[in-house]
C-alpha cells in the first residue's frame, strides 16, 4: 500500500493529496483538465491546493506512455512507409492493453518525416518545452 501524503496548512490552503473517489471534482475546475474525469489508467496521484473546501490548484502525476526510441537501421530510415506501420503497430498495441494517452519526443531534425508520420496517427505538438529531472530517494 502507498503511503498517503498527510494534509499541509499554509496561510488557509491546505496542499494535499486528492483521493482517487474524488477525481471527478476536477472536472468542474478550470484548467487544463475541466469537463473530463481522470481514469486510474492515466493518473497515478493528484495534489491539490485548496481553500475552504474548494480546488484552487492542482498538480497530476500522470501514468502516460513515453515512446521512444522509435529508431530505424540507417539503411531503413528513409522508408515512411515502414515508420508508418511501426507506429500503427504501436498504436493497436497501446489500445489492447488500455493507455488512452502517449508522447513521444521528436528532435527539430527529424521533424519533417517523424512529424508527419505522428500526426498521421493523431499525434500533435505540444505547446511548451518538455523537462526531465530525477526525483530523489526518500531519505530514511
Amino acid at each position: 500500500m502507498l503511503a498517503v501524503l498527510e494534509p499541509i496548512t499554509l496561510e488557509g490552503v491546505t496542499i494535499r493529496e486528492l483521493g482517487s473517489a474524488e477525481w471527478g471534482r476536477l472536472k468542474d475546475v478550470e484548467g487544463p483538465f475541466h469537463g473530463r474525469v481522470l481514469s486510474p489508467t492515466e493518473t497515478a496521484r493528484i495534489i491539490v491546493a485548496e481553500v475552504d473546501g474548494t480546488i484552487v490548484g492542482y498538480w497530476v502525476a500522470a501514468a502516460t506512455i513515453h515512446l521512444d526510441p522509435l529508431w530505424f537501421n540507417e539503411a531503413y530510415r528513409h522508408h515512411p512507409k515502414v515508420g508508418l506501420a511501426m507506429l500503427g503497430a504501436m498504436v493497436h498495441t497501446l489500445q489492447e492493453v488500455g493507455v488512452t494517452h502517449a508522447y513521444a519526443v521528436i528532435a527539430d531534425g527529424d521533424q519533417p518525416v517523424s512529424g508527419e508520420l505522428a500526426e498521421k496517427i493523431g499525434f500533435a505538438p505540444v505547446p511548451g518545452r518538455l523537462y526531465g529531472g530525477i526525483i530523489p530517494s526518500k531519505e530514511p
